[in-house]
């Protein structure tokens, strides 16, 4: 069990985590598992941008694809090759843009 009283050395436990199968397989799995704590209102209004706009809605389409792809390869790492190929960093760039 982990001590929360004194977290000295954490980040080099994190890190350490990070790099084992286990760590490895945690962050994969949990990566993209995100939940918003926007409003519903605040939700429909981006959701609304999103789809007038070709450029964003094409980036959406892109990020949502890739995430499928991960899916479907739970060993695939950023330290892969084909994680890279696969990436869609443009459109990543584009959302964080617009969102910034």
């Amino acid at each position: 069990m982990a001590d929360t009283e004194d977290i000295t050395g954490w980040r080099e436990e994190l890190e350490v985590f990070e790099e084992s199968e286990e760590g490895k397989s945690y962050f994969r799995q949990h990566l993209n598992d995100r939940e918003t704590d926007l409003p519903f209102d605040v939700v429909l209004e981006l959701a609304d941008l999103m789809l007038k706009h070709k450029e964003l809605r094409d980036a959406v389409r892109q990020r949502t694809e890739f995430r499928a792809f991960l899916k479907t390869r739970p060993d695939l790492t950023n330290d892969d090759d084909e994680f890279w190929e696969k990436n869609p960093l443009d459109a990543s760039e584009t959302l964080e843009e617009f969102m910034a």
